[in-house]
């Protein structure tokens, strides 16, 4: 018998009162916890409650807000034979599939991306969906379906002028021109050829496609324009160094995702693409409607084997560092504010090392006011590298202050099955940033997606939505600062990322224990700047373009 039952043995009423009790204030300090970000960890897997797929399929996830009602919705595979699925925000923390009722049902089975953007400026955002499956040059062109501003989308892909018949695979809206319309750039891989046997598979030959470049001509229609243009995605370099343990033959251009990013903060997106066989390139926009290759002026002749990227100011010095996605070990390229990089992820502590690095992001995760980063580790099915990974764990790591920590495993974030796109975006509004991480199908272990909510921590936020008028509709391209007591923090507007995704374009700041924003300053892609003074935190806060 324990001490409480021979305590009041005698008084059975006396007992269950005094159970009911501890039973009340633990569920008290249970929720206590929980409010607090103790409990369970910072993130819980609401996968099963969402009604989102849990089943592994292929291919990349993106968030956006497709019928404009404030609240992030959610497009991926449904596994299976299921192609992309549009999945609607109820805003009861649920989701309900409208791919019937939006007219998606013609979206290949050969996707493996798809992205929101509104190209025509109508505020209803469209989507482009990437063919990557298609078998080089023979494939079918990608897809554009248009928003009529009714739930639902029409297939304009062969009036638009999207033609180009390649494997294509990450796709990164942006207004390169800055001429008030988003272009779309579209990474490429190629079709390789292997020997394969049990234990290797060794390439034979490759057949090599450009990136594609469609400059929106404002009319509703799109012109390839890369080779005018000068962005191949195939980085000049006139030698390489090796980038980890595993040594990586260069080869011939396979990109698999791009990001557009002003790195030299001159007011014009410039391009990063990232590829498995040679350096990832960096493209300087030259303002005139052409680049100029500057991966080896910028420090980045680096071979490696690269799948997603993240753009952020990590250390808040102002200027973008990219975050990428590796084999055996990731890279973090601190941005030297000179147009040059320095490779910092060991002395970072986020090399992630000896996994098979995929899709990435870069996020304030407890709202601190640090960046973290996101680090999906995964597998794969080419027998020369089956077993070269043995790490096979996600991490968080926790920014704390120039270096980082891995704290995935106290927050919530588990599993070692296999796992290659993530997405970030805060689905419940709660101003903490959410993650879709999408499992792998066709490999022999169990998988699962996940659905990590994050849980408040009751550190402070602001989340910033713009809307363009000059610029473009969702003000992609967009640098927004805040400042608090003299410091400062930046986000740029990216529309593309991860591993073949996007994340929202709703740029979420941790404030801490702030309660208010000194300065909120928009750099508009337009080249208006406009700033707005004492803004209260706790708010998803929309600003339009003033014409100033």
């Amino acid at each position: 018998m324990s001490f409480l039952a021979q305590r009041y043995s005698c008084g059975s009423s006396a007992l269950n009162t005094l159970l009911a009790l501890v039973v009340l204030f633990s569920a008290i300090f249970a929720v206590a916890a929980l409010f607090t970000g103790q409990a369970r960890g910072v993130y819980i897997d609401e996968i099963v409650k969402s009604g989102l797929p849990s089943i592994p399929s292929k291919g990349g996830v993106s968030w956006g807000d497709y019928d404009s009602d404030g609240f992030l919705d959610l497009l991926v595979r449904g596994g299976g034979k299921l192609g992309y699925r549009l999945y609607h925000n109820e805003h009861n923390g649920t989701f309900a599939d409208v791919t019937e009722s939006a007219a998606l049902t013609s979206v290949r089975h050969s996707a493996v991306s798809a992205t929101f953007g509104d190209y025509d400026n109508d505020g209803c955002p469209d989507i482009y969906i990437a063919n990557g499956e298609n078998v080089a040059p023979g494939g079918e062109a990608d897809q554009l379906f248009h928003s009529n501003c009714n739930g639902t989308f029409s297939d304009v892909s062969k009036q638009a002028g999207i033609t180009v018949r390649a494997r294509s695979m990450g796709v990164t809206w942006g207004d390169y021109d800055n001429d008030g319309y988003l272009d779309i750039y579209v990474a490429t891989y190629g079709e390789p050829q292997f020997d394969k046997t049990d234990t290797e598979w060794k390439v034979t030959g490759w057949v090599v496609e450009p990136d594609i470049l469609y400059h929106n001509n404002r009319d509703g229609t799109f012109t390839d324009v890369a080779a005018r243009a000068h962005v191949s995605g195939e980085a000049r370099c006139s030698s390489y160094k090796q980038g980890g343990p595993e040594k990586v033959t260069v080869g011939t251009k396979a990109n698999w995702q791009a990001t557009w990013l002003d790195y030299d903060n001159d007011g014009l997106p410039d391009l990063y693409t990232g590829t498995e066989r040679l350096a990832n390139a960096l493209y300087h926009n030259n303002g005139d409607g052409t680049f100029t290759d500057v991966t080896e002026k910028a420090g980045l002749c680096i071979v490696h084997s690269t799948h997603g990227t993240a753009v952020g100011d990590y250390d808040n010095d102002g200027y973008l560092d990219i975050y990428v996605g590796s084999g055996h070990r990731n890279l973090l390229w601190r941005n030297n504010g000179d147009g040059t990089f320095t490779e910092s992820a060991t002395s970072t502590g986020t090399d992630n090392f000896d996994s098979l690095g995929w899709g990435v992001g870069a996020l304030d995760f407890d709202n601190d006011g640090l960046l973290d980063l996101y680090a999906v580790s995964g597998w794969t099915t080419n027998a020369t590298f089956a077993n070269a990974y043995p790490n096979r764990s996600d991490r968080l790591y926790k920014n704390t202050g120039g270096t980082f920590t891995d704290v995935a495993g106290q927050s919530g974030i588990s599993g070692t099955d296999t796992r290659s796109a993530a997405a970030f975006g805060d689905y419940n509004n709660d101003g903490f940033t959410d993650v879709f991480v999408r499992a792998d199908e066709g490999f022999p272990q169990p998988s699962a997606n996940r659905l990590y909510q994050a849980v408040p921590n009751g550190n402070h936020y602001l989340t910033v939505k713009l809307i363009g008028t000059k610029s473009n509709r969702d003000g992609v391209g967009a640098r927004i600062t805040v400042e608090i007591g003299g410091k400062k923090q930046i986000r740029e507007v990216i529309s593309g990322g991860s591993f073949l995704s996007q994340n929202s374009l709703w740029q979420t700041f941790g404030l801490g224990t702030s309660t208010t924003v000194d300065t909120l300053t928009i750099r508009w892609p337009s080249g208006i700047v406009q700033s707005l003074h004492t803004t209260k935190a706790g708010q998803l806060l929309t600003v339009r373009e003033e014409n100033l």
